[in-house]
């Protein structure tokens, strides 16, 4: 349980860059304590802390060489693909399209691949929001999505997300 946001927002953004295991003892014992620190984090969360930690989660996805942690925060994603946060996903995972698109491909196809009245109320209230919105990060987004379904593992939700009408 969360009961400081704030504090656990910064040190989640603290902690997100791993030091590759390379260098001196000191540099990997700093990468092992940032590693552990931020699984520590992830299994604070339980989904139903509010928006500015979906976006903190998603802005912690930062380095290429991560070790599988930021897959564990793309499964912490799923606890927040519920009526309510669908508008706190489009800017950041915008963003993570540039840092990491194999893991916002990852977190989309998690959203497309719904399997509760829960989940699909997130995705209509998602994709209603990406109608909304005509900022550079939508458009970006929607982008990037339709280029996505034009890939094997994800062709079969082609049109779940971003649909326009």
């Amino acid at each position: 349980m969360i009961s400081d946001k704030k504090e656990w927002i910064q040190q989640l953004l603290d902690c997100c860059r791993f030091v590759p295991d390379f260098g001196s003892l000191n540099l990997i014992k700093h990468a092992k304590n940032s590693f552990d620190k931020y699984l520590f984090l992830l299994e604070m969360v339980e989904g139903n802390e509010g928006p500015e930690i979906v976006r903190a989660l998603i802005d912690s996805i930062q380095i290429q060489s991560d070790s599988g942690a930021y897959l564990v925060t793309v499964d912490t994603l799923k606890k927040f693909l519920k009526p309510g946060y669908a508008r706190a996903f489009i800017d950041p995972l915008a963003r993570l399209t540039f840092r990491r698109p194999d893991l916002a491909s990852d977190l989309l196809f998690n959203m497309a691949n719904y399997f509760t009245e829960e989940q699909r109320i997130f995705v209509d209230e998602f994709n209603d929001e990406l109608r909304r919105s005509h900022s550079g990060a939508t458009t970006q987004l929607i982008n990037f999505i339709k280029s996505e379904e034009k890939k094997s593992f994800f062709s079969d939700f082609a049109g779940v997300l971003a649909k326009r009408g």
